[in-house]
């Protein structure tokens, strides 16, 4: 059951990879669409923190820890459906469809809204002083990353491709990149 539940809950994630910075790139003006990219990197960051610190917390609740942070994690999947349904519809899609006045209307509302230590893994404990360093090691990592190379991933994609596939090629670079990032974890 847990399995299925990490096995459903990481192709919610996936599907959210995908679609997001999507919908970001459609929607953002041009000259925020960089700061708007990076946004949506800083907080798939601070949302893995969240759920780091919330797996580590409830690991120690017996016999429902796993439960009870399976419960938690649908409530951002809740929050992005409700938000989902507030969502403008793109404008590119609107144009497509004939739907000159709608398009207008959604563009003139959008900006107004404007492994370190040598016996790591193997079930030995690490020293506090290598805990501290790694903790402090992977912060720096994922902060530098996540300003600097980090976004690129899902910023170029969206600009490089033609809008006539950018949704598959979005798509694609989202798979590529959930594989390598599950490879290398």
């Amino acid at each position: 059951m847990l399995i299925i539940g990490r096995v459903l809950l990481g192709g919610g994630i996936g599907f959210g990879n995908q679609v997001v910075p999507l919908y970001l790139s459609e929607m953002a003006l041009a000259r925020i669409r960089v700061a708007v990219n990076q946004l949506f990197q800083f907080t798939t960051c601070f949302g893995i923190l969240v759920a780091n610190l919330i797996n580590y917390f409830t690991d120690e609740i017996h016999p429902h820890g796993r439960r009870i942070l399976l419960g938690l994690s649908a409530i951002p999947g809740l929050l992005m459906l409700v938000g989902s349904i507030f969502c403008a519809e793109i404008p590119n899609s609107l144009v497509e469809q004939g739907r000159f006045d709608e398009a207008r209307k959604v563009l003139e509302k959008i900006a107004t809204a404007v492994a370190l230590a040598l016996n790591f893994g193997h079930g030995k404990e690490l020293s506090k002083s290598v805990s501290y360093f790694l903790i402090i090691v992977i912060f720096l990592f994922v902060l530098a990353y996540g300003r600097s190379w980090g976004p690129l991933g899902w910023l170029v994609p969206r600009e490089l491709f033609p809008l006539k596939i950018r949704s598959v090629a979005q798509s694609i670079v989202v798979c590529v990149n959930t594989i390598f990032t599950a490879l290398v974890a």
